[in-house]
């Protein structure tokens, strides 16, 4: 008779102890405003301007694709529109004209016409290329018929087309003026048109010299020669204004084409009143002339007799690409953007207060500008890195003096980044590449120097910010040797410490503390240089940011153009919520005289549900892991109602196992175990709703506590005795079912691939090996990169190929007498990432190598395991060598960690060994000919990024059907990534990132403020198993998750 062990396998339980109130330090910082960056003015070649009733200008900004709106005093208001081809973009827009409440502009990129609001809410569109009715080919200009205030017709000037063609206000065609030629009603290129005082349309043939006018309807009138190319033209009662951009002249005619006056010389100049390609022109109602100076960027003014008044606009880029941040005394913001080569000022609110540098090699213009810095004088310091020099400003933007020249002299610099002033007025400049500190005083000569190039104590390789330290040190981000250096003023080394990631900007906190930036990431550290408080705000690649006296950061967000503002704080905690959940009980086990026969009796005691799902499982000698595993499929009689998604709570249930037809053993210990659940998902997980805290506008859900390992081994174990379809049970491990054709995937579509070497496609030509299986190898060759194919110059070294070693398909030979092949090629940083499939036909105790690079940098067989080893230390080298068997390894590495997952299952012991391989090798090659692999390699991938856990996934499927690699899910206890993936994809849940995890922990709320002190901090590892103040569980270990 079996002797039977009886118990209950409470299946789901993820209950939370209740929580009590109290408060928690926490070295955070919370979201607490957000201040938008003003739209810019600046031109691009502007060519239409349209003066409405009130005098606004409305100018068609062409190369930044956008319409921008001034006052009747040329300052600047707002922006439309950006580059596109969808509804409210623009390409290339060259026209304008306004209505009391439409805006309506031609665009010659996009072949159409749109109109807008008055606000620039996009209304309505019609246009397209072509040469049919309707259709446009590169429009020129466009005037409309009003009756009152309401658009009677639209006229559009054609260019290619070579006539104007006539719509109603919604843009539907009602006929066309004109077509190619030299006649009267002909045009060679229509380039503008107008409707004059008298109701009639006055249309410029650019290549015949003239303007032509018509009646509406399109019957010819008359025409007059303009002795010069005609562009734009435009009314102010008789008086016709009418541009001539090729000879660089405005000209005014009446309306009967006599000539009355013209403006300009006819020369290309940028002097008041002359002009560079002018081409649009408006009339105020007040009867001043506004023209679109086009190659010198801005609009002039002249009055009604053609005299200069005065010019508003500037050259500018649309947008900014913010690099400099510098609060002033007034809580103003300077600015530094070096896409658009530009310094200006915003006040706190974000609104626009002046222009300081603009883009050019002049005094006070500025080529990527990285640092602004308002010094005790109250001047101005830029940074202007690509002209190597420091330009000085006062306070109202007016240039001062410049110092600086390419070179590597005394007072001469190669990329100033960085430019601070101490309280007694020197001014120290990071010489970025000269590697060094210059000092300089007020005027700009030259006082001292210190630093140079190296990684000893006191050298620097690529200087990048600098900031002083509360005790008056200079501190300074030195990129490429990863770490902050402290200098005393006058340039005598301190100490420094190391960062974890290469410093880009770095400014002072209270109490000792540093803030350092490179791009989305921001870190703090202590006056030790420990680092306690890291965030990540993704899609942001700004690291300009500056710092408040109370500890508050001012973070510049490049993607949204706004500034973020996070003051420091600290937590409560709050009480959670539990559920009620099902709980099977087994109550008796009984086994049938003279049968391999059990009867189970057991419940489901559950206060809320009536009716639950379940299953039934059992392991042999009591044992809890997979290797134990019995599935229950075969009962004596129905289990309708007993063992489905129909059972009834809180009664007794019996059924009837046929052991022996399940079992084939016949004898020793079963554990039997119900298992339950009710309508919640499988792991009954409780979620948070975390508000918006930082650059992500959205709220966040994620489970309160982690999932473990245990948590999801009884997950395994459910859809074991659900006979769940995908997946198969093999000893101590799960593995899926692989059917169907393999997804459409190959290995490069991976960005940033190196190395791809296939035993398919030795010689690279995409087709079958031309070589015969058994001959050797003298060139492997790189699919991805000719240049670093893997040889074998000498013969005797050379691998073979063999053919159906693995799944049908090649491999390469090495044997255990020296064979290797070496590329050339060199991994001397990280990060990057190494996958290799190949075997070893030695015993255990052997030590080989399948990849090793020149930096004692292995994987393969060593010591009888498999492993990854790096000059730091083994990565891993736990799983134990088998003989023939084939092994999938993925080495994963960059600046902070590094782990190797062996055929799907993570075997990373040490993930601090991340050095770099150096120059790569296969087998024996580099040195280690007592290392030879003596085993077959068929494929090798090398990224020179570390690959995500979706790119990791992808990869190891490509494997699975191409080499019948069938990755695990589960081996013994632990759940692969690959599993949890699975696990998490039945229920619509993905894992968490780090980004969103960090965010749980560390993230805040608005609320009481507490100024940050050293007594609340926590460092890293200090951290106690508590809850914050959301309730989300700080101090556990395991898989957050997120609804998808």
């Amino acid at each position: 008779m079996n002797a039977l062990v009886l118990s209950c396998l409470t299946f789901f339980i993820l209950c939370l102890p209740p929580l009590f109130g109290e408060k928690g330090a926490q070295d955070n910082w919370y979201l607490d405003r957000e201040v938008k960056l003003p739209e810019m003015p600046g031109f691009r070649k502007p060519l239409g301007v349209k003066i409405d009733a009130s005098g606004k200008a409305f100018v068609v900004d062409t190369d930044n694709d956008t319409i921008t709106i001034w006052d009747q005093n040329g300052s600047f208001l707002r922006r439309i529109g950006s580059n596109g081809s969808g509804n409210g973009s623009m390409s290339d827009p060259v026209d304008i004209e306004v209505t009391n409440n439409e805006i309506y502009v031609i665009e010659k990129g996009n072949h159409r016409v749109q109109v807008f609001d008055i606000n620039g809410a996009y209304l309505r569109k019609w246009g397209s290329y072509g040469t049919a009715d309707g259709q446009f080919r590169s429009p020129r200009s466009i005037a409309l018929d009003l009756n009152g205030s309401r658009v009677s017709e639209v006229f559009v000037a054609d260019w290619d087309n070579h006539e104007v063609q006539v719509f109603d206000a919604n843009g539907s065609f009602l006929r066309s003026i004109g077509g190619q030629g030299n006649g009267n009603e002909q045009f060679q290129y229509a380039s503008g048109v107008a409707i004059g005082p008298d109701g009639l349309l006055y249309a410029s043939s650019r290549s015949n010299n003239k303007i032509k006018v018509f009646e509406t309807n399109g019957t010819y009138v008359r025409s007059f020669s303009t002795s010069a190319h005609p562009t734009d033209l435009d009314f102010h009662g008789d008086k016709l204004a009418i541009g001539n951009g090729s000879y660089h002249k405005i000209k005014i005619f009446d309306k009967n084409g006599t000539e009355l006056n013209s403006i300009g010389s006819g020369s290309s100049s940028s002097a008041p009143g002359e002009f560079n390609h002018p081409y649009g022109l408006s009339y105020a109602p007040n009867g001043e002339l506004h023209v679109a100076d086009s190659e010198n960027h801005r609009i002039q003014v002249f009055d009604a007799n053609g005299s200069f008044l005065r010019s508003y606009g500037t050259y500018g880029q649309a947008g900014v690409a913010p690099f400099g941040l510098h609060i002033t005394p007034e809580n103003n913001f300077l600015i530094t953007d070096i896409s658009r080569h530009r310094v200006f000022e915003i006040d706190e609110n974000g609104t626009f207060v002046r222009l300081i540098a603009t883009q050019g090699s002049g005094d006070g213009q500025v080529t990527n500008p990285r640092s602004v810095f308002l010094g005790p004088d109250n001047r101005i310091y830029v940074a202007d890195t690509s002209r190597h020099r420091i330009q000085i400003f006062d306070r109202n933007g007016t240039f001062i003096r410049k110092f600086g020249v390419n070179g590597t002299s005394d007072g001469e610099f190669r990329d100033p980044n960085a430019v601070i002033v101490s309280a007694d007025n020197e001014i120290y400049v990071a010489d970025s590449s000269n590697h060094r500190i210059q000092v300089f005083d007020a005027n700009g000569s030259f006082l001292r120097k210190f630093g140079s190039h190296g990684s000893l104590e006191g050298q620097m390789n690529n200087v990048y910010g600098i900031a002083f330290s509360d005790l008056g040190n200079l501190m300074v981000a030195d990129w490429h040797n990863r770490r902050i250096i402290h200098f005393t003023p006058s340039g005598q080394f301190i100490r420094h410490y190391t960062t974890h990631d290469h410093p880009k900007l770095i400014h002072n906190l209270p109490h000792g503390l540093t803030a350092v930036s490179r791009d989305s990431k921001m870190d703090i550290y202590d006056a030790n240089g420990e680092r306690l408080r890291r965030w990540n705000k993704v899609g942001n690649t700004s690291s300009a940011f500056d710092t408040y006296a109370d500890g508050t950061i001012a973070w510049l967000d490049y993607n949204y153009d706004k500034i973020l503002f996070y003051r420091p704080t600290y937590r409560t905690v709050r009480r959670p919520i539990s559920k009620e959940i099902p709980l099977p009980e087994v109550l008796n086990v009984v086994q049938h005289e003279s049968t391999n026969h059990l009867q189970v009796t057991y419940r489901v005691n559950d206060a809320d549900s009536s009716k639950v799902e379940a299953k039934m499982i059992a392991f042999i000698d009591g044992g809890n892991d997979l290797s134990k595993v019995i599935i229950p499929t075969t009962f004596v009689g129905s289990i309708a109602g007993k063992l489905d998604q129909n059972v009834s709570t809180n009664q007794n249930h019996t059924i009837t196992w046929n052991v022996g037809a399940d079992w084939n053993v016949g004898f020793g210990e079963l554990e039997v175990a119900i298992m339950a659940k009710d309508d919640r998902d499988l792991l009954n997980l409780h979620f948070l709703t975390l508000p918006v805290t930082d650059s992500n506008a959205s709220t966040l859900q994620i489970n309160r506590s982690p999932v473990t390992d245990s948590d999801l081994l009884d997950l395994w174990y459910w859809l074991l005795a659900s006979g769940e379809s995908g997946i198969n049970l093999e000893g101590s491990s799960i593995k899926p079912i692989v059917t169907g054709s393999a997804p459409n995937f190959i290995p490069n579509q991976v960005s940033d691939m190196i190395v791809w070497l296939d035993a398919n496609n030795v010689d690279g030509d995409g087709q079958s090996n031309n070589d015969p299986f058994g001959n050797t190898i003298e060139s492997w060759s790189n699919l991805v990169d000719p240049d670093h194919n893997f040889t074998q110059s000498n013969v005797s070294k050379r691998p073979t190929l063999t053919n159906s070693i693995l799944n049908g398909k090649p491999g390469v030979f090495f044997d255990n007498d020296n064979d290797g092949m070496s590329s050339g090629l060199q991994i001397n940083s990280a990060p990057y990432s190494v996958v290799v499939l190949f075997n070893c036909l030695d015993q255990a105790s052997q030590s080989r190598r399948a990849v090793q690079g020149s930096q004692n940098w292995l994987i393969g067989p060593h010591g009888g395991r498999v492993g990854f080893h790096t000059s730091n230390g083994w990565v891993s080298n736990r799983e134990y060598l088998i003989k023939d068997k084939f092994y999938l390894c993925t080495a994963l590495v960059d600046s902070s960690s590094s782990a190797l997952i062996v055929n799907g299952i993570d075997r990373t012991q040490n993930s601090n060994s991340r050095y770099h391989p150096g120059s790569l090798h296969l087998a024996a090659s580099g040195g280690h000919s007592s290392e030879d692999l003596n085993g077959y390699i068929c494929e090798l991938l090398v990224y020179n990024r570390k690959l995500n856990d979706s790119e990791v996934s992808q990869i190891e499927t490509y494997f699975t059907y191409k080499w019948n690699m069938v990755r695990s899910y589960v081996d013994g206890s632990s759940t692969t990534a690959s599993g949890r993936r699975y696990l998490f994809d039945k229920m619509n849940l993905r894992e968490a990132s780090e980004e969103e995890v960090n965010r749980a922990k560390n993230g805040a709320i608005s609320g009481s403020i507490n100024q940050f002190t050293p007594s609340l901090q926590i460092g890293p590892g200090d951290r106690p198993n508590k809850v914050n103040e959301y309730g989300f569980d700080t101090g556990g270990s395991g898989t957050w998750v997120t609804p998808k």
